[in-house]
């Protein structure tokens, strides 16, 4: 089975969308609910992580928008749902912070692995429509498993939204 390429690595500028935002506010807003996503019991905030993190998630998010992200290194077809048209965005080597909840003591930084998902419609745009970061489990099976909840909860949102055009209004006034 061949895999599709993504519009965000064609070498061909497409616009970026994140659902339900206006304003031009796209890629702010993921980086936004991206960084939400590392909050996690027994995590402190670290300023100069976060910079960092920020900064990860935005090269990334721009490099899509100028078509030029590394096929299977930066993104990847989701083929669960097949009736979709939806990618991933991959980020491995996102830092966190931990902290001892017996003796407060911080820990070392640990590298977690983050995932965007995204849907192409065959127009020169794509939508953000949920992010995670990937839980690593036991096993791959259980770690897969993890993931497919997650896929879920993306292709449900690109389905149930499409219509409406994931509120996103520049694409709305495009009818």
């Amino acid at each position: 089975m061949t895999t599709k390429r993504s519009r965000c690595s064609s070498n061909v500028a497409v616009e970026y969308f994140w659902r339900f935002t206006a304003n031009g506010q796209h890629i702010e807003r993921t980086v936004e609910f991206l960084q939400k996503c590392l909050d996690k019991p027994g995590r402190v905030q670290n300023e100069y992580l976060e910079e960092l993190n920020a900064a990860a998630f935005e090269d990334h998010l721009e490099l899509a928008a100028k078509g030029r992200l590394q096929p299977g290194t930066h993104v990847k077809e989701v083929r669960r749902h097949p009736e979709v048209d939806l990618y991933e965005i991959r980020w491995d080597g996102i830092a966190v912070q931990g902290q001892d909840i017996v003796s407060g003591l911080y820990k070392d930084p640990e590298e977690v692995l983050v995932r965007l998902y995204y849907v192409e419609t065959g127009e020169a745009w794509v939508v953000g429509l949920h992010g995670h970061e990937k839980a690593i489990l036991e096993s791959d099976e259980e770690t897969n498993q993890a993931q497919d909840v997650e896929i879920d909860k993306a292709a449900e949102l690109a389905r149930v939204n499409a219509e409406a055009r994931w509120g996103v209004p520049e694409l709305i006034q495009r009818g």
